[in-house]
């Protein structure tokens, strides 16, 4: 089996984190893309690592905090995939983009990553255009990996507008297109940015 395998990290500690998961019997026939459990440089969890669909209402849950106050409830809980704790592996809808690993033909299949998505929604877009070919987006807790957040990129206004602009983007590309859904989307994506300005 051919797959591509998009980290940030060193080859050899590539190789061998791909090893661990292809060798698991998570991988299935219908398996989309495969991430696994990110750590910052301090050890602690990045809860990135396993997302819900960011529509404006997930969104909007996470801005507030409703996620943290009824953790256990599927109306609110979506955006970290809370359904999942960091330490069980399962289906998710969207993974990060500093770890994915695919088959290769599927990536071929779908275009890989829109090269009119520079940054910023690419993982988001790529997950989610994967769940749309009925595969499965799979968090795999077994494996860990240290992600340096943020290193390469300024929380400027540059960044909120380009942030702003990928995920609407995203919600054209992907959602049918009406006027209330759009002026809802573009506030999604303001909210949207703002929570990543404020991770």
């Amino acid at each position: 089996m051919k797959v591509l395998l998009k980290i940030n990290l060193k080859k050899s500690e590539a190789y061998q984190l791909a090893i661990q998961i292809l060798n698991t019997k998570n991988w299935q026939l219908n398996t989309g893309i495969i991430g696994c459990k990110l750590i910052d440089g301090t050890g602690n969890f990045l809860p990135e690592s396993k997302r819900g669909l960011p529509t404006p209402y997930v969104a909007i849950t996470k801005i507030f905090g409703l996620y943290k106050l009824f953790p256990n409830s599927s109306w609110f809980n979506q955006y970290y995939a809370q359904h999942l704790n960091e330490d069980q592996s399962g289906e998710v809808d969207i993974l990060v983009g500093a770890f994915m690993v695919v088959k290769r033909s599927l990536y071929l299949e779908i275009g890989g990553f829109d090269e009119n998505c520079f940054m910023y929604s690419d993982d988001i877009d790529l997950s989610y255009t994967v769940k749309k070919l009925g595969k499965q987006n799979y968090y795999f807790a077994d494996t860990t990996v240290i992600h340096y957040k943020g290193e390469s990129t300024v929380r400027d206004g540059l960044y909120m507008k380009r942030f702003r602009e990928a995920m609407q983007f995203f919600y054209k590309k992907h959602f049918k297109k009406s006027v209330v859904f759009d002026v809802m989307m573009k506030m999604g994506a303001i909210v949207f940015s703002f929570i990543k300005k404020n991770q």
